[in-house]
């Protein structure tokens, strides 16, 4: 990834400073071309004033020519230094500009796989809180189906002391009642007894009356 990187900044680093190269050079080729047509216009200027001076002027002008020439080779020879000057300092400047580009990417590559490392970290305790919140959602939910049970056997545990009770009761008012009817039975088996014992007390007596009242009857006088 790296490679590929670098290899494309190396390439655009490269275009764009063949294009700066090539402007600069269009630059100083239209600036020669203007001089060239300046020297071109004073030298026809210059040749004009010398056809209408004196032959004797001729000599003159040769050397002026010679002169001419040997400025603009000075001045080409400069040109020359000043471009070369001008694409060392920009492949400086551009050398200096790439390893702050490829030091701003190696930052902004490691600061990226931290934020990945990050994001699957989150991700990964997101996963295991959502699994902890399904599980506890589950255990809630059988708690409350055992609440529920519990409730309903508790009502049904309520409603049977409740019928128990009220059958205690009920087999409470019958005991009572058949205790009250067993001292009734009890009273009028004591009173029968009583009503039978002096029936056999009077039956006893009226015996030995009628026996005694046979006896006189028969006795001889």
């Amino acid at each position: 990834m790296f490679g590929h990187v670098n290899e494309s900044m190396d390439k655009g680093s490269i275009m764009d400073l063949e294009e700066r190269v090539e402007k600069i050079a269009d630059i100083y080729v239209s600036a020669e071309a203007v001089r060239d047509m300046k020297h071109k216009k004073d030298k026809e200027d210059f040749d004009t004033q010398t056809l209408k001076t004196q032959a004797s002027q001729h000599t003159g002008s040769d050397s002026v020519k010679v002169r001419s020439s040997r400025a603009a080779v000075v001045c080409l020879v400069l040109l020359c230094v000043l471009l070369l000057t001008a694409v060392i300092v920009l492949c400086f400047i551009f050398t200096q500009e790439r390893q702050q580009l490829l030091s701003k990417n190696e930052n902004l590559t490691s600061e990226r796989e931290q934020l990945i490392l990050k994001n699957t970290n989150l991700t990964n305790e997101r996963e295991q809180l959502i699994l902890k919140n399904t599980n506890l959602t589950s255990e809630r939910l059988q708690l409350i189906l055992k609440n529920t049970n519990l409730t309903n056997e508790r009502e049904q545990l309520i409603l049977k002391n409740t019928n128990l009770t009220n059958e205690r009761q009920q087999l409470i008012v019958k005991n009572t009642n058949l205790t009250n009817e067993r001292q009734q039975l009890i009273v009028k088996n004591t009173n029968l007894t009583n009503e039978r014992q002096q029936l056999r007390s009077d039956l006893l007596i009226c015996g030995k009356v009628s026996f005694i009242y046979v006896v006189i009857c028969y006795l001889p006088y």
